[in-house]
Order: C-alpha cells, then sequence, then structure tokens
C-alpha cells in the first residue's frame, strides 16, 4: 500500500510538473510574439528615425479622382512620392506640394487627409484633415478663402500653417513630432463651380428632391471626362 500511494504521489509530481512546463512554454511564447511584433514596428521607426529617413505617399484612388498630387518638396528639395528621402527633424513643417486640376471643371473646394500609419501602434490611426476653398454645404468652412481652380492648373499647399495643429494632435500620444516618419495623402472630397462633388470614388449632385433624406444624389458617367 505505502508503495503504491508513493508512485502515485511521484506520478502526480510528475504530471504537475509537465502541465507547468507546459503552461510556463506557452506564456513564454506569447510574450515572445507580442514582443516581436511590437519590436518590429520600434526597429522600423527607430531606423527611419536614426536614419533621418521619412516618406510621403499618396494612397492610390481610383481612376475617376478629378485631382493628382504633384511636386512635393521639403525645405525646397523635391522629393518623389512613396520613396524614402532624408528629412530632419522638422520635415513635417516644411513640406509643400501641388494640387492640379485634371478634371474639365473649375474647383472650388478640396478636402485632404493626411494619415499617420506610425501611430496604429498605440491605437487608432491619427490623421489630419486640411480643407482648401469653401464647401457650399459646409458651414465650417465658409471662413476659408475662396478657391477657384481651373482645369490643368494647380494650387501650391504648405504645411507650416498647419503644424501647431498637427503637433498637438500627435504628440500627447506619440511623443515627440519629430518621430513621425511617415505620410499617407487621401483624396477626401472636390466640389466644383457647378455644385456637383466628388467623393467616395463617385461623383454627386444635390438631390433636387427637398423632402428626401439623402442631400446628394449619383450622376454616375454623366460628367466624368
Amino acid at each position: 500500500m505505502t508503495n503504491w500511494r508513493f508512485k502515485n504521489l511521484v506520478h502526480y509530481k510528475n504530471l504537475h510538473s509537465r502541465r507547468l512546463t507546459v503552461i510556463l512554454v506557452l506564456a513564454n511564447l506569447f510574450f515572445l510574439t507580442t514582443g516581436v511584433g511590437g519590436w518590429a514596428s520600434t526597429t522600423l521607426s527607430n531606423r527611419w528615425s536614426q536614419n533621418n529617413r521619412r516618406m510621403v505617399e499618396k494612397r492610390h484612388g481610383v481612376l475617376t479622382e478629378p485631382i493628382e498630387i504633384v511636386d512635393p518638396s521639403v525645405k525646397g528639395v523635391p522629393i518623389a512620392l512613396g520613396k524614402e528621402f532624408n528629412g530632419g527633424p522638422d520635415w513635417i513643417k516644411s513640406l509643400r506640394l501641388k494640387v492640379k486640376n485634371k478634371y474639365g471643371k473649375t474647383i472650388t473646394f478640396i478636402g485632404l487627409d493626411f494619415d499617420f500609419p506610425e501611430t496604429s501602434t498605440t491605437g487608432i490611426m491619427m490623421m489630419h484633415q486640411l480643407f482648401i476653398g469653401q464647401r457650399s454645404d459646409a458651414k465650417f468652412t465658409q471662413n476659408n478663402p475662396p478657391l477657384s481652380l481651373p482645369p490643368n492648373r494647380d494650387v501650391e499647399i504648405a504645411l507650416e500653417p498647419e503644424f501647431q495643429s498637427i503637433k498637438r494632435l500627435l504628440e500627447p500620444r506619440n511623443g515627440p513630432i519629430e518621430n513621425i516618419n511617415h505620410i499617407v495623402i487621401r483624396i477626401r472630397d472636390v466640389m466644383f463651380d457647378d455644385g456637383t462633388l466628388y467623393a467616395n470614388g463617385n461623383f454627386w449632385q444635390p438631390n433636387p428632391d427637398q423632402n428626401s433624406p439623402h442631400k446628394w444624389v449619383l450622376i454616375g458617367d454623366a460628367i466624368k471626362p
């Protein structure tokens, strides 16, 4: 009887030890996997920061986009969209670019989103919105200087006037703004002088039905170039 109890006790201890070992191995794998993911993101960010490697890119949209981003530069030096370049700590403040009207109508309003992909490692990706000109159905744009951009002409945009707003947005959650190395530009919406609108990859016109809850109706191919 004594031997039987002793053997079972040893068997229990060995089984308990193996279970504990498995738990510890799984826990280590979990923390290793989590750590590697965070380390990879941090390493990429640190590599860019240490080497002053920065990037500005334009998110690919649909073929019908009525505007394009051209001639980006930092401190007056031309850069190429989607390619790394050397930039100092104040590179965002000195970023300039041009928006060209490649459509057949005069543009009176442009909405752009500037995404900061690196901020997604600490939560939802943050972005800064830039509104140029006046959108007739958006009261908050009515104090903006008016815009009248004819076809095949461009308007230059500088981020310096927006810099303090961007800094206040990013730094509380992501630290010094000079650690930001990557910006992605998206076209949000564009309004034309006849009141039509480009948004979400489509062209829209004001709904003639004043009683409809839908302010805009899809135009389709009628006004596309």
